[in-house]
């Protein structure tokens, strides 16, 4: 198979393909999936947020396959993981009506209480990972990550992993990330480093 991998910004994506990688985070982070909103008003917010700076999503990095997305990462520098969060939380909020965005902070507030902190400091935040169910066990992921490693000088890392998820787990463990702490926090930080 012959990948490439592009920034979003750095080439013009074009309608299918940008639907593709949306389709792609909405899939991979339930987050989207508890939102109050159609499905295709989602992939429009999602696909928005990757021309927005400071925002979650904005510039992924796409591995493309004979012109298909079929893998996506977004990241951004670790210092700036509090106001990415925020801004892409007021976009969500400004596609939720009054008695939405109730209903949806209660329900946000409550999933929140079981994120592990990851407080900002050096390096990168990865936001979100997915590579297309299709191409799932193919070498996609694997190469993503390296190129996403290289790409940004071998940096320091971080993300957030469902400490269910056994298989990302593995994955990101299989790559270098580890778990900084035992703790009951559902959504726990891995953290990566050459050191």
């Amino acid at each position: 198979m012959n990948l490439t991998f592009r920034q979003f910004c750095d080439f013009p994506p074009n309608a299918a393909q940008i639907l593709a990688a949306s389709e792609l985070v909405f899939q991979s982070f339930d987050f989207y999936k508890d939102l109050p909103i159609l499905h295709s008003a989602c992939l429009q917010m999602i696909s928005e947020e990757f021309t927005m700076p400071d925002t979650e999503c904005y510039n992924p990095l796409l591995a493309i396959a004979e012109h298909e997305v079929v893998g996506i990462v977004c990241y951004y520098p670790a210092a700036q993981l509090e106001a990415r969060q925020k801004s892409s939380m007021l976009s969500v909020m400004r596609k939720l009506g009054r008695a939405e965005r109730k209903a949806f902070n209660t329900k946000r507030r409550s999933a929140n209480n079981s994120v592990e902190p990851a407080s900002g400091g050096d390096g990168i935040y990865i936001s979100r990972v997915a590579i297309s169910t299709n191409h799932r066990g193919t070498g996609i992921g694997t190469q993503l990550m390296r190129k996403l490693v290289d790409t940004n000088n071998k940096q320091r890392m971080k993300l957030h992993v469902d400490k269910d998820n056994a298989a990302a787990i593995l994955f990101y463990q299989n790559f270098g990330f580890r778990f900084r702490e035992p703790t009951l926090f559902t959504k726990r930080v891995m953290n990566y480093s050459l050191t």
